[in-house]
Parts: structure tokens; C-alpha cells; sequence
């Protein structure tokens, strides 16, 4: 499981970083505006911080937004990290730049993967069955 989140996020993280360097012009959005269109949203904190780039994934593994925050602030993801501590959340660093948050509630698994880059972050966030 642990080789197939890998090769996922792998494959995942060269789709969304084509489009983490803003030049394309990509427009940001909120939180809220996201959730309108993605409804799974709603089974995680809110992120305060821009959403650039969103993309929907529905696979096996369940269904998945993944976003990047172009020249991210600091304060954005360490609130959005003590958001899930909060919320239940428990954090498994995975590398430098990698943490998966994981809750398991009594109908869904929830999963978040943070890739913290120095000026940008990615962000994916799973709802499996």
C-alpha cells in the first residue's frame, strides 16, 4: 500500500508542479469557492491558503483533490496543520518535505498528503471507503 501511495503521489506531484510555478497563469481561488466544486472538501479542515491548480482524482484508492499554494505563507500551513492535529488527525513524516495525515472515522478513511517546499506546498486530500 505504502509502494502504491508512492508511485501516486510521484505521478500526481509531476502533474500538479507543470502547473505550482503561477506563470501559466492560474488563477487562485478560496477554500469555499473549491468545495463548490469539489464536495469532499467538506470531510476536512479548511485550508486558508490559496488553491491553485485543483485537480480531482477518482480512482481505487477513492477520491482525491490535490492543489498547490504558489508562494505559500508559513502561517497557512501550520494552521492548516493544527487543524488536523485538532480534528484527529494523526502525522506520519514520510520524508523531508512529505507528511501523510491519516483519521479514520466510522464510514470513510481520510488522508492527507502535504508536500511543503520551501515556496510553494502541495496538497492532497483523499476520502477512501
Amino acid at each position: 500500500m505504502k509502494k502504491l501511495l508512492s508511485i501516486f503521489a510521484i505521478i500526481c506531484l509531476g502533474i500538479i508542479m507543470s502547473g505550482c510555478d503561477n506563470e501559466g497563469g492560474y488563477t487562485s481561488i478560496s477554500w469555499e469557492e473549491c468545495a463548490v466544486s469539489y464536495s469532499i472538501l467538506n470531510y476536512f479542515p479548511t485550508y486558508d491558503g490559496d488553491i491553485e491548480n485543483a485537480a480531482y482524482f477518482d480512482d481505487n484508492d477513492g477520491e482525491s483533490v490535490m492543489f498547490c499554494d504558489f508562494d505559500v505563507k508559513r502561517d497557512n500551513v501550520d494552521t492548516f496543520r493544527s487543524r488536523l492535529s485538532s480534528a484527529g488527525f494523526i502525522a506520519e513524516e514520510t520524508s523531508n518535505t512529505q507528511t501523510v495525515y491519516t483519521s479514520i472515522t466510522g464510514t470513510y478513511n481520510l488522508r492527507v498528503i502535504i508536500d511543503d517546499f520551501e515556496t510553494y506546498v502541495i496538497i492532497e486530500l483523499t476520502v477512501m471507503a
